[in-house]
């Protein structure tokens, strides 16, 4: 396909808190740019992927080091900002080929501008495109491609990144694909990986958009084993995950890891939705109120005599 050129996204005031991406802004873009039947979904950019570019660079400590997997990784703006923070290997992956091309013109656009720059061009990291859908492609052949990445050392963690990966229209089955992929990676890479590391977590971004979606994503996570939080951003720090942002208005981002305990019921995951997203899930609350309000009400309610 043609490729649109780069541009410049900023995503924080410091003079690092910025990628250049090969992206397709709108659905208005003028036809012929792209070939993946009508789903340009994956070739633009969204709000949850400011948000995780920003989290990555404000948290550098989270990122360096680390072998990164990018799950539906799209035009990869975090997947490439992850390289620049100091990533061992990173390896972005999507589902649409015309994703990932965008996903290597960003790449290469970055490590041009970065070998321009201070570093030389040897401290780059291993970036790396693979096509990958979860549910459908074996998660252990993505850990050797990652692992085959890296050079022997350096590296302390397995960090998954995603954005805007969960819509209104994700169905509990692509839920539940998703979330036991990426228990797998973490529990493949905690017990099998043989490199003397056991830290591994998610991070995921996305845009609320209807509060039952919200609930059936953390009940998958919490059937596959993971346990969440919000992000916490480093001291000194003000935008958290309850805070966005300009263009990143709604993102929340949270934070997966082993630890859960198999299926919770789904009040206990509102009490905990609520508590992570509280002014987001504010709305989902006071409509269980007014339900509840409006059924004591009709069962009080007995009519006029007949």
């Amino acid at each position: 396909m043609d490729l649109p050129p780069a541009e410049e996204i900023r995503f924080g005031a410091s003079e690092d808190a910025k990628v250049w991406v090969v992206r397709h802004a709108s659905l208005s873009t003028p036809g012929g740019v792209c070939s993946s039947a009508g789903d340009f979904t994956g070739l633009m950019l969204w709000p949850g992927a400011r948000m995780l570019c920003r989290v990555l660079c404000s948290d550098r400590k989270r990122v360096s080091g680390s072998l990164v997997f990018e799950l539906g990784c799209g035009s990869a703006p975090c997947a490439a900002v992850a390289g620049l923070m100091g990533a061992a290997a990173v390896v972005a992956t999507d589902g649409l080929e015309d994703a990932l091309e965008l996903a290597r013109a960003t790449w290469q656009k970055n490590s041009a501008a970065l070998c321009c720059g201070k570093k030389p061009p040897s401290t780059t990291c291993p970036f790396l495109t693979t096509r990958f859908r979860w549910g459908w492609d074996d998660p252990a052949e993505l850990l050797s491609k990652g692992v085959a990445l890296l050079s022997g050392g350096g590296f302390s963690k397995l960090l998954i990144l995603a954005s805007e990966c969960v819509y209104p229209t994700t169905t509990s089955k692509d839920l539940a694909s998703l979330f036991s992929t990426v228990a797998t990676l973490l529990e493949m890479w905690r017990k099998d990986g043989g490199l003397g590391c056991t830290k591994g977590e998610l991070l995921l971004a996305y845009t609320p958009r209807k509060h039952a979606v919200g609930i059936e994503m953390l009940k998958a996570a919490a059937a596959a084993g993971l346990i969440w939080d919000a992000w916490a951003p480093p001291v000194g720090e003000k935008n958290g995950c309850n805070t966005s942002l300009g263009e990143e208005a709604g993102a929340v981002m949270l934070c997966f890891s082993l630890g859960g305990g198999g299926i919770l019921v789904e009040e206990k995951v509102r009490e905990l939705t609520l508590k992570v997203f509280p002014g987001v899930f504010l709305a989902l609350q006071r409509e269980d109120e007014l339900r509840k309000e409006m059924e004591a009400e009709a069962n009080e309610w007995t009519g006029p005599p007949l």
